[in-house]
């Protein structure tokens, strides 16, 4: 399995841990889990063109750069992953913060797509070449 397959398998699995915790009410555990499913198919997206980063927002500026805006993927994933990256943020580090229903909905729907869009991307260019 080259490396982004496994960031995909990554990224899958993170969102079934989001899904799990989202039904079993552990909502800021489910944000976070969405959060890093996105950023495992964001890092699938940028080991796809030999980028390397090393940090998670150096990750997202490389990831708007080379795909959002280039209109390869959908301006909207770049505020979805914001949105998801903010929403994890506040709740790994607030103390006190309790993350809700809306909220891990919201973080788990972005990531879904944001996952699915880039699986799709990857399979396309995989069938290009």
């Amino acid at each position: 399995m080259n490396a982004i397959e496994q960031y995909l398998k990554m990224a899958d699995e993170a969102l079934q841990e989001s899904k799990l915790m989202l039904q079993h009410q552990f909502y800021r555990g489910a944000v976070s889990r969405a959060y890093y499913a996105s950023f495992y198919a964001v890092q699938a997206c940028l080991e796809s063109i030999s980028v390397n980063v090393k940090t998670h927002q150096g990750a997202l500026l490389m990831f708007s750069k080379h795909f959002i805006k280039t209109n390869l993927l959908p301006k909207q994933f770049g505020k979805f992953l914001q949105d998801n990256l903010e929403q994890r943020l506040i709740g790994d580090y607030e103390i006190g913060f309790k993350a809700k229903l809306p909220d891990a909905t919201i973080s788990l729907e972005n990531a879904e797509t944001i996952v699915s869009g880039i699986k799709e991307l990857l399979q396309n260019e995989t069938t290009k070449h």
